[in-house]
């Protein structure tokens, strides 16, 4: 007959375990590898912040660490992982369309009428992540198959496939006048950015000079109040809002530059388009009597289905655009992709109707979208919202969908390329971790894929919100948590 344990013996039991767990630097209860993340929260840059860390072994459906997954906490631009899946899933092999349309009637030659360029969303339009500038020379030529050497009205620029004023209603005035801030169009032109080139001055605090820009914008004042430091990188910011014809430059740029390129949104990308098109029309030998214009300021437009379809371009296709999107975090790439999910499958091409099927979609493979909050597609507003469990079960139920291949190759590969080109070089992550990254002011965030040691697949979230160091060190605090989990 066994002797019964008294309660002192199962005390000192309980305290040898746990004395032993903490020597072995292991947990005693919860998930095996929740002391990495606790070992992370403790130090002294993330006290007064957030961490949110899980991680599953998707070969043998082993959770591994379960760390706050439940809280909610600022994505940044692993948000592009929720739209991306969406639009993979939902919108298929889809290519995106642009019209050239004209009215009145083409007689001797001359167009009596107006030119249209009908924009359906397509934001790969003189794109360098594409080379995607030979598209001029299609449009030229296809005006000059309907044997036109003048057009007797306007070149006018039709966003309306999207919301007339795109830009997300919960981005900061900061972000606005800036590349990563570009307002997405029913019809954009050169990532919706235009370049400002600088020259900077020989010592700390003096002034910047604006060479040029490029494309050159009819009527775009910029304020520049841009000195130059004995810094080597930028930081600089460009103010202003969507429609607006000027901008204001502030901040600091490294000194001694001959041109230092500064990246801004373009104020309108459609009236830039019929700028740009009257211009390679008239270099083309085609004149044009009337103006650059769009639908959004020109009042006697001629309804769309009143129009003469005579040209439609296609974009790259879907798998194409979203790999981009993820490797590079393209911001507007990703606004796209949500206002074409609410225009396809509700009808409106708008931020709010996109979120709408983004979270029916969510809801429909599982996830609990009482615990998300979207403001919008790309993960740039502060106002977006999620929990890391939710995210690992999106990245689940994508690693077993009939969409696995597309979404695993729009993700960066640490070391190697995209925004994961300088993260886990030379250790274990390299060429064997895929993720998407997300970073911005207090926020850092990885979520995705790697291979342990064993070649089995772990996906993993990882967010740090409100920290007090460094981007660089909170990017090697979770590179080293990351190279743990995949050498155990």
């Amino acid at each position: 007959m066994r002797k019964k344990t008294s309660n002192r013996q199962l005390i000192k039991q309980l305290v040898f375990t746990i004395f032993l767990g903490l020597l072995l630097n292991t947990p005693v209860f919860g998930q095996p590898l929740n002391y990495l993340a606790k070992h992370l929260a403790d130090k002294p840059q993330y006290k007064y912040g957030q961490i949110a860390f899980i991680a599953k072994n998707l070969s043998t459906n082993e959770l591994l660490l379960d760390y706050n997954a439940n809280k909610f906490v600022i994505p940044a631009s692993t948000q592009k992982l929720f739209t991306t899946s969406a639009a993979l899933s939902l919108l298929k092999d889809s290519v995106f369309t642009t019209l050239l349309q004209y009215d009145g009637v083409i007689k001797d030659s001359t167009l009596y009428g107006n030119l249209y360029i009908y924009g359906k969303g397509d934001p790969t339009l003189g794109s360098e992540n594409f080379d995607n500038n030979n598209f001029w020379n299609s449009w030229i030529n296809a005006v000059k198959k309907l044997g036109i050497n003048k057009i007797n009205g306007n070149i006018i620029a039709d966003a309306s496939y999207f919301e007339q004023y795109p830009t997300p209603r919960k981005w900061t005035w900061e972000d606005l006048g800036n590349y990563y801030g570009a307002s997405p169009t029913g019809l954009c032109i050169y990532d919706n950015t235009f370049k400002i080139y600088f020259k900077t001055g020989k010592t700390p605090g003096s002034k910047t000079q604006i060479i040029k820009t490029q494309p050159k914008i009819p009527g775009l004042t910029i304020l520049n109040s841009v000195t130059s430091a004995n810094i080597h990188s930028d930081h600089s910011y460009i103010f202003g809002a969507p429609f607006c014809s000027q901008r204001r430059a502030i901040g600091q740029l490294p000194m001694n530059r001959d041109s230092f390129i500064v990246k801004a949104s373009i104020p309108d990308p459609p009236l830039l388009i019929a700028t740009e098109f009257k211009n390679y029309l008239e270099n083309s030998g085609i004149t044009v009597a009337g103006i650059p214009t769009s639908t959004r300021i020109y009042p006697n437009a001629i309804p769309i289905n009143l129009r003469h379809n005579f040209y439609e371009y296609y974009s790259p296709n879907l798998a194409e655009i979203i790999k981009v999107t993820n490797h590079k975090s393209v911001n507007l790439y990703a606004e796209m992709l949500l206002k074409h999910l609410g225009k396809e499958l509700n009808d409106t091409g708008s931020t709010a109707s996109g979120i709408k099927v983004l979270y029916h979609f969510l809801s429909s493979i599982g996830l609990d979208t009482s615990s998300l909050y979207f403001v919008d597609g790309s993960g740039l507003s502060r106002y977006n919202a999620i929990t890391a469990k939710n995210l690992l079960k999106l990245l689940t139920y994508m690693y077993f969908s009939p969409q696995k291949l597309a979404f695993l190759n729009s993700l960066p590969t640490a070391g190697r390329d995209g925004t994961l080109k300088y993260v886990g070089r030379h250790t274990i992550l390299e060429g064997r971790m895929f993720a998407k990254s997300g970073s911005m002011s207090r926020v850092r965030a990885y979520a995705g894929y790697l291979l342990n040691k064993r070649n089995e697949t772990i996906a993993f979230v990882i967010i740090l919100n409100n920290f007090t160091c460094s981007q660089r060190q909170a990017r090697k605090d979770i590179e080293h948590v990351l190279i743990k989990i995949a050498q155990k």
